[in-house]
């Protein structure tokens, strides 16, 4: 008899056990947003004031060509990256893509973004985060 009871209760624990197993798993914690790190989107992506128009005037405005690309006819395209921040500041900009030969030009598109107004920042479920935002600087002569 001492063996049928412990017998049962083997088989009850294994029951229990496997039962255990094939419940669902309890949900993932939420993932948390690392404030320091940068998104590459947004449900509202960071905006210059005024938007693209405004953007593309403030740079016309701003970039000076640089003396020894010019005489030497060097133009082309520098691709920047650099986060718009939580309070719409520009940081970490940094040449992605430069143009051969084209070093002052990379410098030029760097201080200009640099000096950069501040932008609208990009919001993510409604609260303020940072962005990671890529813009093309064509440099072009007449």
């Amino acid at each position: 008899m001492l063996r049928i009871t412990l017998l049962f209760i083997y088989f009850s624990f294994l029951h229990v056990k496997s039962f255990s197993q094939n419940a669902a798993p309890p949900p993932p914690p939420p993932i948390k947003q690392d404030s320091s790190k940068a998104n590459s989107f947004a449900t509202t992506m960071p905006q210059f004031p005024g938007g693209i128009p405004a953007l593309m005037t403030y740079l016309k405005d701003n970039i000076n060509y640089p003396k020894r690309e010019r005489r030497k006819g060097i133009q082309g395209k520098v691709i920047l990256t650099f986060i718009v921040d939580k309070d719409g500041n520009i940081i970490q900009p940094k040449v992605v893509q430069g143009i051969k030969g084209g070093e002052n030009l990379e410098k030029e598109a760097l201080r200009v973004v640099s000096a950069m107004p501040k932008w609208e920042p990009g919001t993510m479920d409604g609260k303020k985060v940072n962005v990671q935002y890529n813009l093309p600087v064509n440099f072009k002569l007449k």
